[in-house]
């Protein structure tokens, strides 16, 4: 049982007068109240930045047009590149100037899921932000936003963002808390040192955001579209590459028809004979630890989608087979179940995300060592055609799976006239993504250290 000892004025200062354990037991609750108590000036998040959100209204959900603009949930902020949007009417959304994301702005989730933390990146500017995002803008002339995206974005600011949650269900945080979070008096020398580090952290994803798009769309643009039928015959003959197959969402014509335009032009090769080994590790019991020292930081799926995935999840290091569930720098892992919209994510791991266990809902690809195709085959597999591919593949009713043989027979056609410049391009993708994320790691740990200098 953990205990904690508090003055009575600690709890009548505290904005809402809040009387639940969890508020004062808070890892970083504490180390911010010591650190309050041990610095002789400190100031409040609002000293640098204003937070708002947009007033909760009903969203009219329409498809993608002159007329739409795309709508990013909190959800789905954290990914990189943000993908696969809704769309919602540019005439019946109220406050669409307010919740537009803009430069410089840092996005915090405050319902649900509280304190994932997200800088506008090329990827979202522009786009119309959910209700369920709070948005930081700097105050005054001063260019601080790396410094508070740095700040809020620490281990011990996150901690202590869950304590001012409130709800019992849904969890819910407000602009007016975020700006009462106390602050250090740090030097101005180190806060322009964070900005720098966290402006060129912005940079190098900016950069792997364009590497990514071209090769993409470069792809795309060699390889017809796939156009669902609503109402379409098969012959059963059709069917057996596909294992008979007569599920109506199976779009096999459409995508018999996509391949056969590769027929006599490129060649057709499977994932499998492109790769060093595919595979899936068997379902595992998950025995988990407190920290880094006795475990393995442990992923889910959708984590390594995540800009800025948080380690906060360990597996115990003694856990059997544990071998079969780390991933490995530049293996490709596509989510093998779940509903329509997340099956089929495809990840590939970068170096900051290599020796990690991962879910074993995910088909890892390896590549062959005389010849890396991930490069290629991510790219294929990222594209509008390749998720159509991925996702009709699927079967099952309440969750939808994908198996390893189907991915291992999955063709890909192999194009001599941008296989290079694609494989080049998710290569300098990989690279800038990474600087990044290091360059934001340094800016974060620097916050880190000025908390802990003022815990003595």
């Amino acid at each position: 049982m953990k205990t904690e000892c508090i003055s009575y004025s600690s709890i009548n200062n505290e904005a809402g007068k809040i009387f639940s354990p969890t508020f004062y037991l808070n890892k970083g609750k504490i180390r911010i109240l010591k650190m309050v108590e041990n610095c002789k000036k400190s100031n409040f998040l609002g000293d640098y930045a204003v937070a708002y959100k947009g007033n909760i209204s009903k969203n009219t959900f329409i498809n993608n047009g002159e007329n739409s603009i795309p709508y990013l949930s909190a959800q789905i902020m954290v990914r990189f590149p943000c993908e696969n949007f809704k769309y919602i009417s540019k005439k019946y959304t109220k406050q669409i100037d307010v919740l537009t994301l803009k430069e410089k702005q840092i996005l915090l989730s405050c319902s649900g899921t509280i304190g994932k933390t997200r800088l506008v990146l090329n990827d979202i500017l522009n786009q119309v932000g959910s209700s369920d995002i709070i948005r930081l803008e700097g105050r005054n002339s001063e260019d601080n936003y790396g410094f508070v995206y740095s700040y809020l974005s620490s281990p011990t600011i996150y901690s202590y963002i869950q304590s001012l949650a409130y709800g019992s269900v849904v969890k819910h945080i407000e602009p007016s808390k975020i700006e009462k979070i106390p602050v250090p008096a740090i030097n101005d020398g180190i806060k322009t040192f964070i900005n720098k580090k966290i402006k060129d952290s912005q940079e190098n994803r900016n950069l792997a955001l364009q590497n990514f798009k071209y090769a993409i769309s470069l792809f795309e643009s060699y390889m017809p579209s796939i156009n669902y039928d609503k109402i379409y015959q098969l012959k059963i003959s059709k069917s057996d590459d596909y294992r008979k197959r007569f599920d109506a969402t199976m779009q096999i014509p459409q995508i018999n028809k996509f391949y056969s335009e590769f027929n006599n032009k490129y060649v057709l090769e499977t994932i499998e004979s492109l790769s060093q080994n595919v595979f899936t590790p068997n379902i595992f019991k998950r025995n988990r630890v407190q920290n880094e020292e006795n475990g393995i930081p442990y992923l889910g799926g959708a984590d390594l989608l995540e800009l800025n995935p948080k380690f906060d999840d360990f597996l115990s290091k003694k856990m059997r087979n544990l071998q079969d569930y780390i991933i490995k720098e530049n293996w490709i892992a596509i989510q093998d179940s779940g509903s329509i919209t997340s099956i089929g994510y495809v990840s590939f791991i970068p170096n900051y995300l290599d020796g990690i266990a991962a879910t074993n809902n995910l088909v890892r690809i390896i590549a062959k060592d005389e010849e890396n195709f991930n490069p290629y085959i991510f790219a294929f597999l990222r594209t509008k055609q390749g998720q159509k591919i991925l996702k009709n593949l699927s079967y099952g009713t309440g969750q939808l799976h994908i198996d390893t043989n189907q991915i291992k027979n999955l063709k890909i056609p192999i194009i001599p006239e941008i296989k290079d410049e694609v494989s080049n391009r998710i290569k300098q993708y990989l690279k800038f993504q990474d600087t990044g994320y290091k360059l934001e790691k340094e800016a974060i740990e620097i916050v880190e250290k000025e908390i802990q200098s003022w815990q003595n």
